[in-house]
C-alpha cells in the first residue's frame, strides 16, 4: 500500500498545469481546469488530452467491468462491491484499488497489462466510451447520485486538492460553476442525462443510484451479482455488506493520499449521507438549483434520482 499510495503522490505532483484555464465562478474566484470545448472540462490530469484521444483506440475485452459515474456518486465504494462479488469473498482490498484502475489517469499499456477480469473506474462522458467497449459488449455499472450532494462533496473535495484546483471561493461561488457546468467532468445534466437516454434499454449496462444503495445496499449487491452472472450464498452477500458499509470503508480506506491533500482535509471518503446538501444549501441556492434542474432534465423525467431518503 505505501508504493501505491507513493505513486499516486508522485502522480498528482506531476500532473501538468500547462494548457490550464482559470475559469471564474459568479464572484470572480477562479478554478483550474482543462477546458476541451463543447462544454467539457477535466481537472489538471497530467497529458488528459493526448490520453482521451489515445482511448478511441482502447481495446476491451468481453469479460470487463466498468464502473462509471459523474465524479463523487460512489465509484470507490462500488468497485469495492464489485472487486468483493467477483473474488466470492468479502476481503478487503487495496486501499488505492480505484485510482489505480482510474481509466483516465494512466496509460492504457497500464491496463492492456491487467489480467481478466478487468474492472475499469471511469468518470467518463457517454461520447467518451471507447468503440470496442460497445463492439465487445462489455458490463457497464453506471451510478447516478443526486446532483446537489453531488455538488456538496464536489466542492470539498476541490477544497481538500487545493494545489490542483487552486479554487479558494465559496460554496455559494462554487454552485454557479456546477449549474453552468464549469467543474471536472463537465454538466452533472449532461453526463448523468446522455447515459439515461442513450443506454437505459441496453442489458450490458446496470444503473444504479447512491441512494439506493444506502438504503438498501443487500439489495444493489444482489443486483450486482446477478448482473456479473455471479452466484453468491447469502452469508457471503452479507458480508460484503458488513464490509462495504461507509464506515467499515472509511476507517480501512479513509487515509488514501491525504498526504498531498490541505491540512485537515477530509479525504476521498467525507460522509457519505444522503441529503447533506440540506446543510449547505440555502432556500434561494436551492429554489434556483430545482429551477436549473428541471430545465435540463425535462427530457428525462423518468430518471430515478432522490434527493433525499
Amino acid at each position: 500500500m505505501a508504493n501505491e499510495d507513493q505513486n499516486y503522490a508522485r502522480w498528482l505532483r506531476e500532473s501538468e498545469r500547462e494548457d490550464t484555464q482559470l475559469v471564474p465562478d459568479c464572484e470572480g474566484n477562479t478554478i483550474r481546469l482543462h477546458d476541451l470545448g463543447n462544454g467539457e472540462y477535466y481537472p489538471g490530469f497530467s497529458n488528459i488530452k493526448a490520453r482521451l484521444e489515445r482511448m478511441k483506440t482502447f481495446k476491451a475485452r468481453e469479460d470487463d467491468i466498468w464502473i462509471n459515474s459523474f465524479t463523487r456518486s460512489g465509484n470507490n465504494w462500488h468497485q469495492e462491491i464489485v472487486t468483493m462479488i467477483l473474488q466470492s469473498s468479502p476481503k478487503a482490498t487495496s486501499a488505492m484499488l480505484k485510482t489505480n484502475n482510474s481509466f483516465e489517469t494512466w496509460d492504457l499499456e497500464l491496463f492492456d497489462a491487467k489480467p481478466s477480469p478487468r474492472t475499469i473506474n471511469a468518470h467518463l462522458i457517454h461520447s467518451r466510451i471507447p468503440p470496442d467497449v460497445w463492439m465487445k459488449k462489455s458490463k457497464i455499472i453506471y451510478i447516478m447520485r443526486n446532483p446537489k450532494d453531488v455538488a456538496v462533496s464536489n466542492y470539498n473535495c476541490v477544497l481538500d486538492i487545493d494545489f490542483m484546483y487552486g479554487y479558494t471561493g465559496t460554496f455559494n461561488g462554487f454552485i454557479s460553476l456546477f449549474l453552468e457546468g464549469k467543474v471536472g467532468r463537465g454538466s452533472w445534466f449532461s453526463h448523468v442525462g446522455d447515459w439515461w437516454k442513450k443506454e437505459k434499454e441496453n442489458p450490458n449496462v446496470l444503473f444504479l443510484t447512491y441512494e439506493r444503495s444506502k438504503r438498501d445496499l443487500e439489495s444493489t449487491v444482489r443486483r450486482i451479482s446477478e448482473f456479473l452472472g455471479r452466484d453468491l450464498t447469502a452469508d457471503v452477500i452479507q458480508s460484503i455488506v458488513d464490509q462495504c458499509c461507509f464506515n467499515v470503508m472509511k476507517e480501512h480506506k479513509g487515509s488514501v493520499a491525504k498526504d498531498i491533500m490541505r491540512e485537515g482535509a477530509h479525504g476521498f471518503y467525507r460522509k457519505g449521507e444522503v441529503g447533506d446538501w440540506k446543510n449547505w444549501f440555502t432556500v434561494a441556492q436551492s429554489e434556483k438549483f430545482d429551477a436549473v434542474y428541471q430545465e435540463k432534465m425535462k427530457d428525462v423525467d423518468d430518471i430515478p434520482i432522490q434527493f433525499t431518503i
